[in-house]
């Protein structure tokens, strides 16, 4: 994670909004994976709106993702 967050620092030193929504995926991805899907909503949240603006090739494809899960995580909610 103090890498992603060490990447994040150089991307937005840099101005590299590209590398920045790389950085919030792989950080987003990272968040999953450690069971955090909340805080990777996030991070995902923040490299699709990214995308939005850049008009990222990905867009279509994150977006549906970023959707899926949290679409998932309200169902898991409803039914505790």
């Amino acid at each position: 994670m103090e890498l992603h967050k060490k990447q994040e620092e150089i991307c937005k030193s840099l101005g590299d909004q590209a590398g920045l929504i790389v950085c919030y995926w792989n950080t987003g991805s990272l968040l999953e994976e450690m069971g955090k899907p909340s805080e990777a909503v996030e991070k995902y949240k923040i490299a699709v709106e990214l995308e939005e603006k850049l008009k990222h090739p990905d867009l279509e494809k994150d977006r549906k993702y970023l959707e899926e899960l949290i679409r998932k995580l309200e169902e898991e909610e409803k039914a505790e």
